[in-house]
């Protein structure tokens, strides 16, 4: 997008930014009907040019420029004129933003911060067992001890890192977007289109933040339990990468994957509803498809629920091990 584009988005953004109504309505509809008349004496003028029907070329520049800022702007205006569309379907729900919020909308998982969590935990977990530390810190009885010291490093961790991505995310819409923009539906963002909360888009941001934390604590947790039952390191990075990261490809809709408890990873499906595509196959024939499901909220809960339990489940498990004493042979 070139600068001058860019500064007819941004001035069209200070105009019609926010609810609609019937002044900014008819306001849109003559900014239309200007250009649209504007774009009609552009080709006019052409096709007096092709015709040699000009006495002068300065005659030719007079008549072009009085026009020219006019139709430089169809580009950014055409981009609104979408948005105004997509609005008036729904709008008690809906507002004109220029911004895209393509964090909120991220459909797959953060890799980096994947591969960080598993890499922190299986460190943790994995290093006495390498060394074969972790008979002699049961041996003299430190085995809990040291268990809950790693539990609260390792829940540092991962709550110190989802802060800080959040952070980063946050920093990131604020210098690219609107922040007043975030206390707008969610809907006005065309994933969220069906959303069926009635959310901020800042309240959406919040809601898919600690979900992600969610899917941060189920992996680590299978980490910790994979470390005390097979004590191999290559299981234990192997496996919850592969859960991960397998179901991104093996369905073939995105909502089968938003009923495991790795689509906490993923979350924004979560707050999706149902999803429909429009494809265009010629002149007058378009074709609607489904192509994603609303996820019920009561499956949300479940599976927030399974997380909780499995992480539970896993400290126990792991701190009986870490509890127990080798006896003398």
């Amino acid at each position: 997008e070139d600068s001058t584009t860019s500064t007819y988005y941004n001035e069209y953004a200070d105009l019609f930014n926010g609810s609609l109504n019937s002044e900014k309505e008819q306001l849109i509809l003559q900014e239309q009907e200007r250009i649209i008349n504007a774009q009609n004496i552009e080709y006019s003028i052409e096709e007096k040019l092709r015709k040699n029907k000009y006495n002068s070329r300065d005659e030719y520049i007079s008549e072009y420029r009085s026009i020219r800022e006019i139709t430089e702007r169809s580009s950014a205006f055409d981009r609104y004129f979408e948005k105004y569309n997509y609005v008036k379907e729904q709008p008690d729900k809906r507002c004109i933003i220029s911004s895209n919020f393509d964090g909120l909308c991220r459909d797959f998982p953060d890799v980096a911060f994947l591969i960080f969590i598993i890499f922190v935990t299986s460190n943790l977990f994995l290093t006495e067992e390498n060394s074969n530390m972790v008979t002699l810190i049961k041996s003299y009885g430190a085995g809990r001890k040291t268990f809950c010291d790693k539990i609260f490093s390792l829940c540092i961790v991962i709550f110190s890192t989802t802060f800080i991505i959040c952070g980063i995310e946050f920093l990131v819409m604020a210098f690219r977007c609107d922040l007043a923009e975030l206390k707008y539906p969610i809907q006005s963002l065309t994933y969220f289109n069906n959303c069926p909360f009635d959310i901020s888009i800042f309240q959406g941001f919040i809601i898919v933040s600690i979900l992600r934390l969610f899917g941060a604590l189920f992996i680590s947790s299978l980490v910790v339990l994979l470390s005390v039952i097979t004590h191999k390191a290559l299981p234990v990075l192997f496996i919850p990468s592969s859960i991960c990261l397998v179901q991104q490809f093996i369905f073939k809709t995105a909502t089968a994957s938003y009923y495991l408890p790795t689509g906490l990873l993923r979350a924004s499906g979560y707050l999706r509803g149902d999803a429909y595509e429009t494809i265009n196959q010629g002149s007058m024939n378009e074709e609607t498809s489904k192509v994603f499901s609303e996820i019920p909220v009561l499956c949300l809960i479940l599976i927030i629920v399974f997380v909780i339990s499995f992480a539970v489940a896993t400290f126990l498990t792991a701190l009986k091990y870490y509890s127990g004493r080798k006896k003398d042979a």
